[in-house]
């Protein structure tokens, strides 16, 4: 029986003791002054903070549309692509603020300027020497069209023939045409 009382007596002395713990904790947050305690801007300073992104709704199907845009883009490429970039290239002048200015792609380059010799008649041994450049004959080139671009003066045209030794004004791409350096060339 005396090792009952011992039990019973142990679990008062415990009981007492944490009363007493659990009122001095209680003592203690008391004696806790307010007006010492430091800005809550100083006591959150130091967290980490975590970064939110925030996408407005807006935002959010403008850059799904985008995207949704650059797939049909992609994919319908081999379609109008071609088309695309053969109407660009075939734009030869440009009017630009009252200057007219050439543009000329790479497959349609004008060799260095030269200095050639043409028989005027086949019959006669009689020869001119002309300084000009060889163009070389692009999809969709005409002798018009070649004349509009490198010439001022339409009735080039029936020299270019002639230098050329064309019989019409039909040309073939890949053909090479002796542009000769005029008066009225650009």
């Amino acid at each position: 029986m005396t090792q009952h009382k011992d039990q019973a007596e142990n679990l008062r002395r415990h009981m007492e003791e944490s009363e007493q713990d659990a009122h001095e904790q209680a003592f203690n947050q008391a004696d806790i002054n307010v007006l010492d305690l430091p800005p809550r801007s100083e006591v959150h300073q130091n967290k980490k903070k975590k970064t939110r992104w925030k996408f407005n709704q807006l935002f959010l199907r403008f850059l799904i549309f985008l995207f949704v845009l650059v797939i049909i883009l992609v994919v319908t490429y081999p379609y109008w692509g071609k088309e695309f970039l053969e109407s660009t290239q075939q734009d030869g002048l440009k009017e630009v603020g009252g200057q007219s200015v050439q543009v000329v792609s790479s497959n349609q380059k004008l060799t260095e300027e030269r200095t050639v010799e043409f028989e005027l008649d086949p019959n006669s041994d009689e020869t001119i020497e002309l300084t000009g450049r060889y163009y070389r004959v692009s999809e969709g080139d005409t002798l018009e069209s070649i004349v509009n671009t490198y010439y001022k003066n339409p009735d080039v045209i029936n020299v270019l023939k002639k230098i050329n030794q064309l019989e019409d004004e039909t040309i073939k791409p890949g053909e090479e045409l002796f542009l000769p350096q005029l008066e009225e060339s650009k």
